[in-house]
């Protein structure tokens, strides 16, 4: 999804209130080109960016190495991932407030 295409998305929080919300992704102090409805689509992006890397790691045995990709979203809203090679991810939640 282009940024300037954002479609709303209703997420239900845990609390049963409902609130607009996009995520961006953050690499080595470098936003991403696009903002995510969901965690899942800016997880699935970084995981996509850093296949290759990833399963160079599965490929030499040596499990993740030391990346630590396979996060769930953390309830601050702010998810660290590492990649190996010092790279650096974080995935940010904003609420998203929409105009009427």
């Amino acid at each position: 999804m282009e940024a300037s295409s954002i479609v709303k998305q209703q997420e239900q929080r845990r609390d049963g209130s409902a609130s607009d919300c996009v995520y961006v992704v953050v690499e080595n102090g470098e936003l991403y080109p696009v903002l995510y409805s969901t965690y899942e689509e800016a997880h699935a992006a970084v995981l996509e960016k850093h296949r290759e890397l990833l399963d160079d790691e599965l490929a030499e045995g040596e499990g993740m190495g030391g990346s630590c990709v396979h996060v769930a979203e953390d309830t601050s809203g702010q998810t660290k991932l590492y990649v190996e090679k010092e790279i650096y991810i974080i995935i940010q939640r904003y609420k998203a407030i929409m105009p009427k």
